[in-house]
């Protein structure tokens, strides 16, 4: 049996082994037995994780081989447990995964650039998360104690300890700027800047495509900044609004390019929310003196339930044009994070504001529909 288990492995690292154009990968993981792997991976703009495939391991080994190269990230998911998973960065090449079954956050992957930049960088930063993890223990056992018994020796404590977190995360945060700096051309350089940086601003994401070199092989991961930053472009001021087609409160499909001839402001609310309904019903002011003139409200409600929102609107008298959005796809578009977000177009459809406050609105209303 030994032999032939031998043999095995070498039939199979020479079968992977001849086919570069692949990602191909050989796992070793003592004492995961013989059970199924899920290979799961998401699509281009999901972060949703779904399975694609799944294989065998006997003898506490298994063999992939991925005919897409595309460089991107897949979850290895045992069939035994759902938690017991894999995380790995892929791309054209030989990878290597070699661990043991109950330390999976240990295994060691290696064989692709990426992995080999990732190990480098795991080594350097893992010191530094752990003493922040330590740091960060310390802070909440000392909280805990300050609100049993309030004194100033604990506040100061309290205080020396975020200090250290705020100066140890400068550190953390110069480090991965090394990398990226020294890495222009490598994959994980793009997965390091997104997953590691709040893109919602148009500005920052241009500055990280920057940092990238322009002979970086295709991936995911720059992929992905290029569509944020062409969506973040699409919706800035002078850009004609990308267009919403929901269904009304009545049952019937509206367009917001329907309404150009007027000024609209696109609302995102939540009908329940009091921040949002308390500038609702500031805007009705304007709405009234306005609205004859021109001024249209296109106001996309987030509300699960119709009858809610419309004993709102009724309540408050809430002009405008009321449309219900369930699915999230307006929302994504617009960058619609917290609510109410608001856009404001003029009669082109062209877009002239964001996020204006009730005086600004007032003085564009004044200077356009005079």
């Amino acid at each position: 049996m030994g032999k032939k288990y031998v043999g095995g492995l070498f039939f199979v690292f020479l079968f992977c082994a001849c086919m570069p154009d692949k990602v191909n990968i050989r796992a070793i993981i003592q004492g995961c037995g013989e059970q199924k792997v899920y290979i799961m991976e998401h699509g281009d703009q999901s972060f949703d994780y779904y399975v694609v495939d799944s294989v065998k391991v006997q003898y506490d080994s298994f063999e992939i081989c991925l005919e897409n190269t595309y460089p991107r990230d897949i979850l290895l998911v045992f069939e035994e447990s759902r938690e017991r998973v894999i995380p790995l960065y892929v791309e054209a090449g030989d990878i290597s995964i070699t661990g043991v079954y109950k330390k999976l956050k240990q295994v060691e992957k290696k064989g692709t650039p990426t992995l080999d930049l990732q190990n480098q960088f795991n080594e350097l930063i893992l010191p530094l998360q752990l003493e922040m993890n330590l740091l960060l223990d310390t802070l909440k056992r000392v909280e805990e104690e300050y609100s049993l018994n309030p004194n100033e020796v604990l506040n100061a404590k309290g205080a020396m300890l975020s200090g250290r977190m705020y100066g140890l995360q400068n550190r953390i945060n110069q480090l991965k700027d090394s990398v990226i700096t020294a890495n222009p051309a490598n994959v994980f350089t793009a997965a390091l800047l997104m997953s590691n940086q709040p893109l919602m601003d148009l500005p920052r994401v241009e500055a990280l495509l920057a940092r990238l070199a322009p002979d970086m092989p295709d991936n995911i991961y720059r992929d992905r900044m290029i569509s944020l930053r062409d969506r973040l472009q699409a919706i800035q001021v002078g850009k004609v609004a990308p267009e919403i087609e929901l269904e009304n409160i009545e049952g019937d499909t509206v367009c917001l390019s329907s309404l150009q001839g007027n000024i609209v402001l696109i609302n995102f609310w939540f009908s329940w929310e009091t921040g949002c309904l308390e500038n609702y019903i500031q805007w009705m002011e304007l709405y009234n003196q306005y609205h004859f003139k021109g001024f249209e409200i296109f106001s996309v409600s987030m509300d699960d339930n119709l009858n809610p929102l419309i004993q709102v609107i009724k309540k408050n008298n809430l002009g405008g044009i009321h449309v219900i959005e369930r699915t999230g796809k307006y929302i994504d578009r617009y960058f619609a994070t917290t609510l109410p977000t608001t856009y404001l177009l003029d009669q082109d459809g062209k877009i002239i504001g964001k996020n204006l406050t009730m005086e600004e609105l007032k003085a564009k209303l004044v200077m356009m529909l005079p």
